[in-house]
């Protein structure tokens, strides 16, 4: 209907203002850390693709496309926003601050009041003044009240330990279960897709992490070995290059040079 075109109209603006309000506010961009909201959002959109589009296509039965492109646009586009979010609270170390962590906790009433609505009117259950009414009031007041709280940048959190894999191993395990689910009792090939895309980006992630490990030891390495102050190696890389020399079993001449005054400097 006409209303369908209004409501679906939030969608556009939502995105837009998200992204602009992530540009303003983010402090330090960490593409390992967006690969883990990518994680979540993707595993988010299976488990959401299982649990409603089986529901919406099985009542509408396919007969209406229209029907059903508008009814599965909803949780899609709902879940796109929560994905946004989520990708923004893994850029923030999982600690994104009051104002973002209201606008998530708005969205995701939002997602679940939708996917909640769709299902009970494809399965005919839906009463008006439940509270899944009351969900979409409370999601706006959620959103409504993040717009009031104190501008500040977001932040990355260092965090060392397992806090930092925990978040991607969770929704790792969410697409297996779906994934393993669909022996038993198959479910639609989006959410598979869905699953399989963030069991990929998990792949993707163990990747980054190991190339940011290696590198973390070369510099580590690289500081062990050098001078701080004028950047020369140290004793340490002195002992290294005479260990290699020696091992060649050639004659070699070490020269030491005495600086009259450096100490002011060093």
């Amino acid at each position: 209907s006409a209303a369908d075109v209004f409501w679906l109209a939030f969608y556009p603006p939502a995105y837009v203002g998200l992204a602009l309000l992530l540009r303003s506010r983010l402090a330090e961009f960490r593409a390992s850390l967006w690969l883990d909201g990518l994680v979540a959002a993707l595993a988010l959109a299976a488990l959401g693709s299982a649990v409603v589009f089986d529901a919406v296509l099985e009542a509408t039965g396919g007969s209406r496309p229209a029907a059903v492109a508008t009814n599965l646009t909803y949780p899609l586009a709902d879940l796109l926003l929560l994905g946004l979010v989520v990708a923004t609270l893994a850029a923030s170390g999982w600690r994104p601050g009051r104002a973002w962590a209201l606008i998530a906790a708005g969205l995701t009433v939002f997602a679940v009041s939708d996917s909640v609505y769709l299902y009970q009117t494809a399965v005919g259950s839906y009463v008006a003044g439940t509270p899944v009414d009351f969900g979409w009031i409370a999601a706006s007041v959620l959103m409504a009240w993040a717009a009031w709280q104190p501008s500040a940048p977001i932040t990355r959190a260092l965090r060392d330990g397992w806090w930092v894999v925990v978040p991607p191993i969770f929704f790792a395990l969410v697409s297996l279960g779906l994934q393993v689910y669909d022996h038993f009792a198959r479910i639609n090939v989006l959410a598979l897709v869905l699953a399989a895309a963030a069991l990929l980006a998990v792949l993707a992630r163990l990747a980054m992490t190991f190339g940011e490990n290696v590198r973390m030891i070369v510099s580590s390495r690289r500081e062990a070995r050098t001078d701080a102050l004028t950047g020369l190696g140290n004793r340490r890389k002195l002992v290294d290059d005479l260990s290699l020399l020696l091992n060649e079993r050639r004659p070699r001449r070490l020269i030491l040079f005495d600086l009259n005054g450096f100490k002011l400097y060093n």
